[in-house]
């Protein structure tokens, strides 16, 4: 009984192998395409409304853009802190209630800058372990209600600057757009706080 490799002659055999050579790359061309991470066109009006997208494979950030997401993630964690403080230690109630719309906007802002973040290739921003007290915590004999209206009158305007500034210079569509979602928020508690502090001066 004649084997395969006799039926079919040289010419046969190297054509065959050929094509079997042409779908395994085909195969490993195949797989790789679909293993790989795939653009799907992102705003940070999605990321603050929860929507999760696919990473962007080899997505790069200028050094400016990625310092404004890290300065954005840190400033965050330290106005919650400082509205935390605020919310505990204040005894005027639109000051209380200022610290507590300040815990909504900027946990939602970490939340999304994070998000962010992770997406354009950047490692996870993490806490420090042990976060320090705001600055005006250590002050003693002091006004809680002045000290902390002068002390996130301070930070927000300084936060303001940053987002402008980011809204206006970024070349990342994300990031550009991120930064001014939140210029409307960010503005709406400089008003906020000026119109506290010709209340209580």
């Amino acid at each position: 009984m004649k084997s395969h490799a006799d039926l079919c002659p040289f010419p046969c055999r190297a054509a065959n192998l050929a094509l079997l050579g042409a779908l395994m790359l085909f195969v490993a061309v195949d797989a790789v395409a679909a293993s790989s991470w795939r653009f799907r066109s992102v705003t940070a009006r999605s990321l603050t409304t929860g929507f999760v997208a696919e990473p962007v494979a080899g997505d790069m950030l200028r050094p400016t853009e990625r310092a404004f997401l890290l300065r954005a993630a840190q400033a965050s964690r330290e106005q919650v802190r400082l509205a935390e403080w605020g919310a505990s230690r204040t005894e005027n109630s639109d000051l209380r209630s200022l610290s507590r719309q300040l815990l909504t906007d900027y946990r939602r802002l970490g939340e999304t800058v994070d998000a962010l973040n992770r997406r354009k290739g950047g490692v996870a921003i993490e806490a420090p372990r042990t976060e320090p007290a705001p600055a005006v915590a250590e002050k003693s004999g002091m006004n809680p209600d002045r000290e902390f209206l002068r002390a996130v009158a301070q930070a927000s305007e300084a936060i303001l600057v940053v987002f402008e500034q980011a809204a206006s210079e970024a070349r990342d569509p994300d990031v550009r757009e991120l930064a001014a979602s939140q210029l409307p928020v960010l503005r709406a508690h400089r008003t906020t706080i000026t119109e506290l502090k010709r209340t209580l001066d």
